[in-house]
């Protein structure tokens, strides 16, 4: 799991990140931010943020908004001392509220919650998690997967092997063209899907079952929908 912890004390900072290198037995990537604008700017990816609700450039109620967008499968935990911001503080995708005097009690709590939710991902050629895929088009006996930072890489494997290895990592045929991970989806019509910045037709044949999986998906995982 890749880990950024962004806070402006540097102490604090380090006790965090001795912490998740302890939980996680030195496995997890764990990257250090002191300002807000320093974790807006990273694009490379992240599945947990170990967030201060107060930052001196911004506000991190404020910065988990501007980052949802881009970062729709990123979880975020809050931590703070003033237990008052904890109702603000929740939302899409904040995983819970951390008070920083109880930092070792509850933070592996966190930690170990955010590894069983993870735990649903392969890799594409040894080096592409699924859940960074945001759709796969086809391109005859290749399919061009689009990543969530923008680059897109080529994988020689026709659709149909593809929706068969991806089926049970939630991922959605929606056309002979398309095969779509539904926990990027922002918006499903009945003729089309909106997906970040691109909107992906839903082929008449596969309308049926398209809307039936992907309510099914949204009942299961309302945080994505």
């Amino acid at each position: 799991m890749v880990i950024a912890i962004c806070d402006d004390s540097r102490e604090q900072v380090e006790e965090e990140y001795r912490l998740c290198r302890e939980l996680g037995g030195g496995k997890d990537t764990i990257i250090k931010f002191y300002h807000g604008a320093e974790l807006l700017k990273y694009r490379g990816v992240i599945d947990l943020v170990i967030l201060d609700i107060e930052l001196p450039d911004m506000n991190g109620i404020v910065l988990k908004e501007k980052m949802q967008r881009y970062r729709k499968d990123t979880l975020i935990v809050f931590v703070t001392n003033y237990s008052e911001f904890a109702m603000d503080a929740f939302g899409v995708n904040v995983l819970g509220f951390i008070e920083k005097h109880r930092l070792k009690t509850q933070l592996p709590v966190m930690l170990r919650t955010a590894y069983q939710m993870f735990a649903k991902y392969i890799f594409m050629d040894d080096m592409i998690n699924s859940r960074n895929i945001v759709y796969i088009k086809s391109e005859h006996n290749y399919g061009r997967l689009i990543l969530s930072d923008g680059s897109t890489y080529l994988i020689r494997t026709s659709m149909r092997e593809l929706e068969k290895k991806l089926a049970e990592y939630d991922f959605l045929r929606i056309h002979r063209e398309f095969l779509v991970n539904m926990m990027w989806i922002e918006k499903m019509k009945p003729d089309s899907v909106q997906i970040l910045d691109d909107t992906l037709p839903i082929s008449t044949r596969m309308r049926g079952k398209a809307k039936q999986e992907y309510r099914e998906f949204c009942k299961n995982n309302a945080r994505y929908c």
